[in-house]
């Protein structure tokens, strides 16, 4: 496998985790149909509620898509993972959003793309439309993330401006929050 794409692994997982995937349909471009698309998805998890760690799903997917790329399946394991690590995110922001501003992050290194590294430290209300489209992930390795940060600490971005650096760094097929709109399959198919 390709060292570049880093596997997300986990220690432990809530419930809200293990309902968010049990109630999504994640894409994977072996698949056909959507209905083949549910079976991968629910390969996402094991018998006993756990996240199926990558080389697990791996091989079972493998019987299934013998042709299937190792590395085009773990970007779209990771987005799923990652899909539903944000969604739980942003459920827990809305418990304290008159308290706190959110702040677009990246990862802040060499690999982050130009277009991205514009995009850090955006910081703006929990119920500004920005975060409707472009809340983490936006794309399939990206590393950014959203935090929440106290009003008053960090000057508040100018949204029309963020929304167009977005647009001009994300790929449409990415403009979406997976904790609002669940996962949207029907983006990419």
């Amino acid at each position: 496998m390709n060292e570049d794409y880093k596997i997300i692994q986990f220690s432990e997982i809530s419930k809200d985790i293990i309902e968010y995937i049990k109630s999504n349909t994640f894409y994977f471009s072996a698949c056909l149909c959507v209905h083949d698309m549910k079976i991968l998805s629910g390969l996402l998890l094991t018998s006993t509620n756990e996240i199926t760690p990558f080389y697990k799903f791996c091989f079972e997917i493998k019987k299934l898509y013998p042709e299937y790329k190792e590395n085009i399946l773990s970007l779209e394991y990771n987005l799923a993972i990652s899909s539903t690590l944000m969604a739980i995110k942003w459920m827990e922001f809305t418990k304290d959003s008159d308290r706190y501003n959110l702040q677009f992050r990246t990862a802040c290194d060499d690999l982050v793309p130009d277009s991205f590294k514009q995009l850090h430290n955006i910081t703006l209300p929990f119920n500004d439309p920005f975060w409707t489209n472009f809340f983490p992930p936006n794309d399939y390795c990206d590393r950014s993330t959203v935090v929440r940060v106290r009003k008053n600490k960090y000057p508040i971005s100018d949204s029309k401006k963020a929304s167009e650096l977005a647009k001009e760094a994300i790929s449409p097929l990415f403009w979406f929050n997976s904790g609002i709109d669940k996962y949207p399959i029907e983006r990419f198919l």
